[in-house]
């Protein structure tokens, strides 16, 4: 699996974003509930709230394709790592709990790509191997939203905006 993606660059450079975009959500996902509590959103209307990020996530995903299909997956890519990280980093340069829409436009621009990108590493890896190099995007999800969740919750202790801004300029 690794060497097939090592000798592919564009397959590479899939699984890579694929890593990188998941690693910031999941980093903002650890700092949703305290920012919500920081604006003093009370704890019965947190789950509403997260349904509003989700509910987001699983409508841009459902027209993934349209979208991929009218603009082209290039396009799609760039869409989706300005729409990841312009709302986390919109939740970095905002203290208001309006800044929240910043999850929603975060869930949505990952979402949007996110079955795109994997047809893309199905489509170009060879049936034997197909399943390994499929898999090495979450491997390097784990890696990496370890590593994004600890620092967004180090920084997230210190600062939330200074933790979103971070993880939208990692992207």
């Amino acid at each position: 699996g690794f060497a097939v993606v090592r000798r592919d660059g564009a397959l590479r450079g899939m699984v890579q974003l694929q890593v990188i975009l998941m690693s910031g959500w999941a980093g903002s996902a650890v700092l949703s509930q305290p920012f919500m509590a920081r604006h003093g959103v009370p704890l019965a209307w947190f789950g509403v709230l997260s349904a509003t990020i989700m509910l987001a996530s699983a409508a841009t995903g459902y027209t993934s394709g349209r979208v991929v299909r009218a603009i082209g997956i290039t396009r799609a890519l760039v869409i989706s790592v300005i729409g990841t990280a312009g709302g986390l980093l919109l939740l970095g340069a905002v203290d208001h709990l309006g800044a929240f829409v910043g999850f929603v436009v975060t869930a949505g621009a990952l979402s949007v790509v996110q079955p795109a990108a994997q047809a893309y590493v199905s489509d170009r890896t060879e049936a034997g191997v197909r399943a390994t190099v499929l898999s090495l995007g979450p491997f390097g999800q784990s890696i990496t939203i370890a590593i994004a969740n600890t620092a967004a919750g180090v920084l997230g202790d210190a600062s939330l905006r200074v933790a979103f801004a971070m993880l939208g300029l990692a992207i």
